[in-house]
């Protein structure tokens, strides 16, 4: 089974040496080019030597992991068998910490391959979603924090001329902004432009657990430093602005894909508040370098109308609305 495609993460039930045999001609039949990085764990009553010598010549390094039995091969003594026989081998002490040590070892180009006990299998199978989304989030934030403020600043300019062009943002008369955090694009630059004369710009407040509230600050002292470091109006110096009245939300990401998935950074904030803005075109705003092949999906995200990049609107139905 495929669990993603970047990178590209395999699971297979193989158990036994005949099943290592099926997987290994597998993968040299249709991955010729590829070393794998072998996540597995293995059951001590199994013959686990002969399971890793036939996909010993395809792999990159082992990460191995404990099944959860009373059967199981400890991880340490695996990956002492495999240097034995000249493997790279590390251990891991959990399943998500091993998918994630897996995917960050074999890069966007590289392919991960678990396999070894059906009972690990089944714990990878579960964990994966949330562990892959925690190392997504966290590898396109090191993404975009890889590029330098003169960069930045450069695409979040060509990002805002992209959203003054919008007929969404012309023809809106509220608009959901948010204030940035170093390395998100930057937005200040929309709310002076002479387009925005007369937009009326509310931003979000984080309030309790999973709650957002849209504001529109007034006078001196209606800003300050709210939840994460965010900057935030401030409740009393403050007007409210109903989810309904609002024309148009902005939103930040941490990655996005071509269809219009947003990932932000896991508090559900925007996720929970979005449904309620009935009449709301929704953006997401990111830089190139955020984008995913195919973001997990979970019942609760909500697509973006559009993803807006300093190159391109994402989909790209040739309507930046």
């Amino acid at each position: 089974e495929i669990l993603c495609r970047e990178p590209l993460f395999i699971l297979d039930g193989g158990h036994n040496p005949q099943c290592a045999q099926a997987l290994a001609d597998g993968l040299r039949a249709l991955l010729p080019e590829k070393k794998m990085v072998f996540l597995t764990g293995v059951l001590a009553d199994k013959d686990y030597p002969a399971m890793m010598g036939t996909v010993l010549p395809l792999a990159r390094e082992f990460i191995c992991l404990t099944p959860d039995s009373g059967r199981a091969l400890a991880a340490d003594a695996l990956a002492e068998h495999l240097k034995g026989r000249g493997a790279r081998a590390d251990v891991c002490a959990d399943v998500e910490e091993g998918i994630q040590r897996a995917l960050d070892d074999a890069g966007e180009e590289g392919a991960v391959v678990a396999f070894g006990s059906l009972y690990l299998a089944g714990d990878i199978r579960s964990t994966f979603s949330s562990a892959y989304r925690r190392w997504l989030r966290r590898t396109k934030r090191r993404a975009r924090e890889s590029l330098s403020a003169d960069e930045r600043a450069s695409f979040s300019a060509k990002i805002v001329e992209r959203i003054l062009a919008a007929p969404a943002f012309q023809k809106a008369k509220t608009v959901m902004l948010y204030k940035a955090l170093p390395g998100e694009v930057q937005l200040d630059a929309l709310e002076h432009a002479p387009q925005a004369k007369e937009k009326r710009f509310v931003y979000p407040r984080c309030a309790g657990e999973g709650v957002m509230t849209a504001l529109r600050p007034i006078g001196e002292g209606a800003w300050r430093t709210g939840a994460f470091g965010i900057r935030e109006p401030v409740p009393e110096r403050s007007e409210p602005a109903a989810p309904e009245d609002i024309d148009l939300v902005i939103c930040p990401c941490t990655a996005f894909d071509e269809a219009g998935g947003r990932m932000g950074m896991g508090g559900g904030f925007y996720d929970r508040f979005l449904p309620r803005c009935i009449h709301a075109a929704i953006f997401a705003v990111a830089f190139e370098v955020q984008k995913a092949k195919v973001l997990p999906a979970e019942a609760w995200d909500v697509p973006m109308d559009i993803v807006l990049t300093e190159e391109a609107a994402y989909p790209s139905d040739g309507s930046e609305r």
